[in-house]
């Protein structure tokens, strides 16, 4: 794996972040929802339904149990990308963050929503999007990961954005969420990347060190 190769997704990624900053910066807060309320189709209504169920936590299970079978290092990154990922998520909205409310509760009595039949609709907890983070956080890593594959890095990049998207289509969150989610993720990915890199760094050392003894030894 190689950071300064992974071009396309990050060039994505730093173009995402600047499109989302001025939404964040200058659109009001509810905007974008109240927007694509306003604008919703039946079709899209049952898509994101069940392509947002990507940045569902349990996805990262099924991919770390498929990854044992195939390649034991891959799993080993996915289960501590896991570990990181979740943990920032959980002390941004349980305890940084705590009890913001979400776009139900924030526009009740404001203005009426429309949402989706069947769909539970949370009410507090929104910051940062959960979902977003772990859609972003896995399309990162593969994106790291499988790096010569321009084309998935692209297709990994856009699913990672539609997840985040879904957030807001269903009513779940507000921009800023799926955006601080979107961040936590891709840096979640970074740490999982480079504290595994340097751990091979130092495990390859040791054994360098360890042959070069021997062979010391072996001459004498």
């Amino acid at each position: 794996m190689n950071t300064n190769k992974s071009t396309v997704f990050l060039f994505l990624f730093g173009a995402f972040l600047l499109f989302g900053a001025f939404l964040a910066l200058f659109i009001p807060k509810g905007a974008l929802i109240l927007f694509v309320n306003d604008y919703r189709h039946p079709f899209m209504d049952v898509f994101f339904r069940y392509f947002t169920y990507l940045g569902d936590a349990i996805l990262c299970l099924i991919l770390f149990i498929i990854f044992l079978f195939i390649k034991y290092a891959h799993a080993l990154r996915i289960l501590l990308l896991t570990g990181i990922q979740t943990t920032l998520v959980y002390l941004f909205k349980h305890f940084w963050f705590n009890n913001l409310p979400r776009p139900k509760v924030h526009f009740d009595g404001i203005a009426e929503l429309n949402f989706i039949e069947g769909i539970k609709i949370h009410g507090y907890d929104t910051f940062p999007s959960g979902h977003t983070a772990t859609a972003f956080a896995l399309a990162t890593l593969f994106a790291l990961i499988f790096y010569r594959h321009t084309y998935l890095s692209f297709f990994l990049f856009m699913a990672a954005t539609m997840v985040a998207f879904s957030r807001v289509y269903l009513m779940q969150h507000f921009f800023v969420d799926v955006y601080m989610g979107a961040i936590l993720g891709v840096l979640s990915s970074l740490i999982t990347y480079k504290s595994l890199e340097f751990f091979d760094k130092q495990n390859n050392r040791g054994i360098n060190n360890l042959n070069g003894s021997l062979a010391n030894m072996k001459w004498r």
